[in-house]
């Protein structure tokens, strides 16, 4: 009788072993989600690419890019747009960050209506970059339109929605 529970448990630690085992194979690298991540940015397919950078904040939670990217991400796809704020804010205060952070700063903040801090980060964007983050993003744009959501805000007395 002991004998046979003693294979019977032989059995189930190989399985669970091979189990296991087949699990870490399954798991993509950093580099492998990496790749797969931006490919998916890139192509705008927003909701793969924020799936996978969630991943790789599991992996590197302090990583200034994944986060910058994963807010990014947020702001395309998330139904909560102030979720971003937090990961772009995280990656804007870290050292060497891409200065293109804080143009999606700026426009996380100015979804949230929050319109003076999105012009704060909109021209700390344009002070970062120059004219070559003006070829990239619009951002005289964004800071017009901040301070007409402002002006609007500003003026508003009572506001109804009827349909979303």
């Amino acid at each position: 009788m002991n004998d046979l529970i003693g294979k019977k448990l032989k059995f189930l630690v190989c399985v669970l072993f091979l189990i296991g085992n087949g699990f870490l194979f399954a798991q993509d690298s950093e580099a492998e989600l990496k790749q797969k991540a931006e490919k998916s940015y890139q192509s705008n397919d927003f909701e793969q690419a924020t799936t996978s950078f969630l991943k790789l904040l599991a992996l590197q939670p302090r990583d200034s890019y994944y986060n910058l990217r994963y807010g990014t991400c947020l702001l395309y796809n998330a139904e909560k747009k102030q979720d971003a704020i937090r990961y772009l804010e995280f990656s804007s205060k870290q050292e060497g960050t891409d200065p293109e952070v804080f143009f999606f700063l700026g426009k996380a903040y100015h979804l949230n209506y929050r319109f003076d801090d999105a012009i704060n980060s909109y021209e700390t964007y344009k002070s970062k970059t120059g004219t070559k983050g003006t070829k990239l993003h619009d951002v005289d744009k964004a800071i017009t339109e901040s301070r007409n959501g402002k002006t609007l805000l500003a003026s508003l007395n009572e506001l109804v929605v009827f349909d979303r």
